[in-house]
């Protein structure tokens, strides 16, 4: 499991890293936006586990991501999880439903999941989030989110509703 604060952006090594800017002109921090890179180091963590520690951090993903055109309006955008990754020897694949997301997850497949909702029934944000899933128990995928660094259980048809992209690795 990785569920402790080293996979939430706010974490004080790293929160005040500036990855980009808003619309409005602001700066993008870690802690303000950094959940894409977040999620990205969360599944390089998981991938990596048994072969040694893994040597990517959320703060070294956000640099990558930062200075290689994957940040867009404060945040990552869909190319840090498809070219971004495989720049990083991790190999993604769409999920296109829920369907293929619960056997993947069936299958123990870290996924990345991007959305956006109002609802504490998802674990997404109002302003749009990106979480990682990595596990299925009955009809709940189990979440790590980036804004807290802990694993939460959803149930899979909620997340379905209002996930905008997926990827699995």
């Amino acid at each position: 499991d990785v569920e402790d604060d080293y996979y939430k952006h706010g974490n004080s090594k790293w929160a005040n890293m500036p990855i980009g800017y808003f619309p409005s002109g602001n700066v993008a921090t870690m802690k303000n936006a950094g959940c894409g890179p977040t999620a990205l180091a969360a599944v390089a963590h998981k991938l990596s586990l048994g072969y040694g520690p893994s040597p990517t951090n959320p703060a070294s993903v956000a640099a990558y991501a930062a200075s290689n055109g994957y940040i867009t309006d404060g945040g990552a955008n869909a190319g840090l999880f498809t070219e971004g990754a495989a720049k990083m020897s991790m190999y993604s694949k769409p999920v296109s439903d829920s369907r293929e997301l619960a056997g993947n997850l069936e299958m123990g497949r870290p996924t990345i999941l991007t959305g956006q909702s109002s609802s504490s029934s998802t674990p997404y944000t109002s302003a749009g989030h990106i979480v990682v899933a990595d596990k299925m128990v009955g009809n709940k995928a189990r979440v790590l989110d980036p804004i807290t660094g802990r694993q939460k259980y959803y149930d899979i048809n909620n997340i379905s509703r209002n996930t905008n992209h997926a990827w699995s690795y």
